[in-house]
């Protein structure tokens, strides 16, 4: 969706938004992330708005910068940084089977670690991936909270009615095809329901009439 979409959605809840878009092409020392982390500083310390609170998510130490400056004592004495974490690149290398391939890996997994550890709060989308930060940063269980996240649903007619065809029954599998995003657990869950369904007449008329998507 583009901008235009999420601004009407967010004005049918009466909530006026800006979506400014940052210049992260600007010349500076480092890594892509770190130049772009430092760019998104820029951005605020020229800003002329006062911020209640600016939330960034943890992938990629997007608010590596911003939080090292407020830590420092060099800005944001009145603003609240907020990390809502989404995922980061250990995570996604760990659960992946994936190595970390250089020495701008490691400095990126450094700047997600710390945007989380030097922020004021901190948003876990669950109680594990909050359990799973608190391994590699310091988290004060009182400025974290878990909060699950809710998938935006729009309504759509076809797909209601397609779903509702006779005895079809629709599983749709959302997210990318890897086991980070549970694509093993989805394909055991799959063939434990074709195992046991001599078990249930129930469960066999399911996977007699079952169709699988992959979104």
């Amino acid at each position: 969706k583009d901008f235009d979409y999420w601004k009407k959605q967010f004005e049918s809840k009466f909530i006026n938004v800006t979506f400014d878009v940052v210049d992260t092409s600007i010349a500076t020392y480092g890594t892509a992330f770190m130049k772009r982390s430092y760019n998104v500083l820029q951005y605020f310390n020229k800003s002329n708005i006062a911020f209640d609170k600016i939330i960034f998510h943890d992938f990629q130490g997007i608010g590596y910068y911003t939080t090292l400056s407020k830590k420092s004592g060099l800005g944001f004495e009145k603003t609240k940084l907020i990390i809502n974490t989404h995922g980061n690149l250990r995570l996604s290398n760990f659960f992946g089977k994936k190595m970390t391939k250089n020495n701008e890996d490691m400095i990126t997994m450094f700047m997600e670690a710390k945007s989380v550890e030097n922020s004021d709060f901190v948003i876990s989308p669950s109680q594990f991936y909050l359990d799973w930060w608190k391994d590699y940063a310091t988290i004060n269980n009182k400025q974290s909270m878990v909060l699950n996240n809710i998938a935006y649903k729009e309504i759509d007619d076809d797909l209601i009615e397609s779903a509702n065809n006779g005895t079809k029954y629709n599983i749709s599998f959302f997210g990318r095809l890897e086991t980070l995003k549970g694509i093993s657990l989805f394909i055991q869950a799959l063939n434990h329901m074709e195992d046991y369904k001599h078990t249930d007449d129930r469960l066999a008329e399911i996977m007699n009439n079952i169709t699988v998507n992959f979104i």
